[in-house]
């Protein structure tokens, strides 16, 4: 869902990742997984983007992913995240996106989640 309110945005998006049983090569043969090991994965995020003049923007994030229990150790892990990312635009063909973000949650074996994301680009239109 995309909604754009004068020069600001609002985007929430939901993604379903469906993976069957993998399978593993033995003698030559695939032969099918006895437990799945890749988890399917259901992943809701949402952005407000606010556009404060014509160098700065900036994007308040939410999201959450969410993993189904596997034979994998990190299966079953629910995790969230927020986050702000300001971006300026030196040129209206050279910009610098920034992004710090908080992780946390827990793994299905109880064990508790948190960290921190921070990122630093250049974005160039030709």
């Amino acid at each position: 869902f995309r909604k754009n309110l004068g020069h600001h945005e609002l985007l929430i998006s939901t993604r379903y990742r469906f993976l069957s049983p993998s399978q593993v090569g033995i003698a030559g043969a695939l032969v099918p997984e006895e437990a799945k090991a890749i988890p399917n994965l259901l992943d809701i995020s949402a952005r407000f983007r606010l556009q404060v003049n014509n160098s700065l923007a900036v994007a308040f994030r939410a999201d959450g992913r969410f993993y189904q229990e596997t034979a994998n150790t990190f299966s079953g892990a629910n995790i969230f995240g927020v986050g702000v990312s300001p971006e300026i635009s030196l040129s209206p063909s050279i910009t610098i996106p920034v992004r710090a973000k908080v992780q946390f949650g827990k793994l299905g074996n109880g064990d508790s989640l948190i960290g921190t994301e921070l990122g630093l680009g250049i974005g160039v239109l030709f």
